[in-house]
Order: C-alpha cells, then sequence, then structure tokens
C-alpha cells in the first residue's frame, strides 16, 4: 500500500528504532508528540522518518529530556507540527480556549 505510518511511542524510542533498523529501513511515517533527545530524533531521521511535535514540548518534567534540544537539531523540512489539542497544549494555554475554527471564506486566486 506504500502508505505512511504514525508512530505512537511512549517510553520506548530506543527499542522502536532498532525494530524499525532491523526491518530494514524503507518506512514513511512520523514519530508522533516525540519528547525524545536529539540522538534518537537521529536515529528516525536516518531512517527516513518525519518527527511530530506538540504542545508538550513546552513542558518541564524531570523524567523527560529537554525537548527543544529535538527542536533545534531537527531540520525544518521534517518537522511535523501536531495539535494534540486540548489535550498535549502548552502549560500557560487553557484547554477550554481552545476550539476548532473553520475559515469564513477560502481564499481565491485574482
Amino acid at each position: 500500500m506504500d502508505l505512511p505510518v504514525i508512530f505512537h511511542c511512549r517510553g520506548a524510542l530506543d527499542d522502536l528504532a532498532l525494530l524499525l533498523a532491523e526491518y530494514g529501513g524503507g518506512v514513511r511515517g512520523v514519530v508522533h508528540s516525540f519528547t525524545g533527545t536529539p540522538e534518537q530524533a537521529k536515529k528516525f531521521l536516518e531512517l527516513g522518518l518525519c518527527i511530530g511535535f506538540n504542545g508538550i514540548i513546552f513542558r518541564r518534567n524531570a523524567s523527560l529530556p529537554d525537548p527543544e534540544e529535538a527542536v533545534r537539531f531537527v531540520p525544518l523540512d521534517r518537522i511535523v507540527l501536531e495539535t494534540d489539542s486540548p489535550y498535549l497544549i502548552p502549560p500557560q494555554a487553557v484547554a477550554s480556549s481552545l476550539k476548532p475554527t473553520l475559515p469564513t471564506s477560502s481564499p481565491r486566486k485574482p
């Protein structure tokens, strides 16, 4: 089918990278809600995957690496911005203020 895969991995990024490397590559997709290190991001980038970041990168958690380091490491063309709203929002955001909206009109060519 040659469709991209969304990898949702918690607490096992090294294992996932190892499994994908053993698989032999050729998998396209995104490592969703990435909270790993630049070194872990590098492994996924070398496998051809994109890295997804959401509001969790603004949270400070002693059990997680500094996610801003990974954001700085990943090339812009390999970053996928995710919302996961209203669950994984920046700490200063108020979940009740996050409402889906649609544009009131579609842009038109002149």
